[in-house]
């Protein structure tokens, strides 16, 4: 059973940041993210696109405590399998179409702002030119928007801090820890704006 104690006492400032570049297939997953986000939901989504360092400083001026960047990387996975990775731990560009490096975004924005920076690692299979997801791909797209978009409404609930809040929250961060392969803390660290002590299942990578 989940513990409501493990729940955010206090909700952090999400910034939900999609990186990729929609007109290479499965490289595109961070935008799509992005676009399937549920219809009203509140919080900060930034389509960052191929270019997230020009965006850098709208991410600033949000002033978040926490920031998720989604983005397509090969970790090795099966095809729209997620990780969660701190940023600092992708000491190499996910994929050749985007400018710099995930850990080089994250130092800059961690610095400017304070805030917990992750990535959220979707595993692609494509990545010609072309603009649709693949099948699996896609499906993950539209797991993660869906559970992206509960979590922020959750957060930005009025009664946040109750534990019945909580447990309305508790399916989502299971389902999302569920999906990255991390432990439940880790996501409630994150979602308190916390940097977590224990690293979770699959925080640190290097893709060099």
């Amino acid at each position: 059973m989940f513990d409501v104690r493990c729940s955010p006492a206090k909700p952090a400032r999400l910034c939900i940041v999609g990186v990729g570049n929609r007109q290479r297939g499965d490289d595109g997953v961070g935008p799509r993210v992005i676009d399937a986000r549920r219809p009203g939901t509140a919080g900060v989504w930034l389509d960052a696109g191929i270019a997230p360092e020009n965006h850098l400083e709208t991410i600033v001026r949000a002033e978040p405590d926490a920031v998720l960047i989604v983005d397509a990387v090969d970790f090795g996975g099966h095809p729209g399998q997620c990780r969660a990775f701190a940023a600092e731990s992708l000491t190499a560009p996910a994929l050749s179409t985007h400018a710099g490096s995930l850990s080089t975004l994250g130092e800059y924005l961690s610095r400017r702002t304070g805030a917990v920076i992750r990535v959220l690692a979707i595993q692609p299979e494509n990545i010609d030119a072309r603009e649709e997801l693949s099948p699996p791909v896609r499906d993950s797209v539209l797991e993660v928007a869906q559970l992206l978009s509960d979590l922020v409404e959750l957060q930005d609930h009025p009664d946040w801090r109750t534990s019945a809040t909580h447990s309305l929250a508790a399916p989502a961060i299971m389902q999302m820890s569920a999906l990255t392969g991390d432990r439940v803390d880790t996501w409630c660290e994150f979602l308190s704006g916390k940097r977590n002590e224990v690293p979770g299942l699959a925080n640190s990578m290097n893709l060099e």
